[in-house]
């Protein structure tokens, strides 16, 4: 566990049979199909999840870190193309756009486009 620092999870130990647990560290859009593989052998079928922190968080330009949609997005795409879940249904059959850290996108030919606050 790294505690949101970021740092890579280097061991995936085997789960205990009375309960389910999860894996962290530095799990990001960059890594996270290699960090499901390892996860996948080590849990045997058995129920896990992930968590992640740091990876999916931004600085923007006038120094906020703010959680980023664009990130999680990536995520699940890359959790989809390495067969690792199917596609989340969230707009419908039409795809669009993920939502950015700046407000912008999440909507398909201009339509309800969230409002920066």
């Amino acid at each position: 566990e790294s505690k949101g620092a970021g740092l890579a999870i280097s061991k995936y130990p085997v789960p205990p049979e009375d309960y389910d647990v999860g894996y962290a560290g530095g799990i990001g859009p960059e890594n996270i199909v290699g960090v499901l593989e390892k996860v996948a052998e080590a849990a045997a079928g058995r129920r896990t999840w992930i968590d992640m922190e740091s990876s999916l968080r931004t600085e923007t330009a006038d120094g906020r870190n703010v959680f980023d949609m664009g990130k999680v997005f990536a995520c699940i795409d890359a959790a989809v193309e390495g067969g690792y879940h199917s596609r989340p249904n969230f707009y419908g059959n039409k795809r669009k756009s993920p939502p950015t850290s700046d407000g912008a996108g999440g909507a398909a030919d201009g339509e309800g486009k969230r409002q920066k606050k």
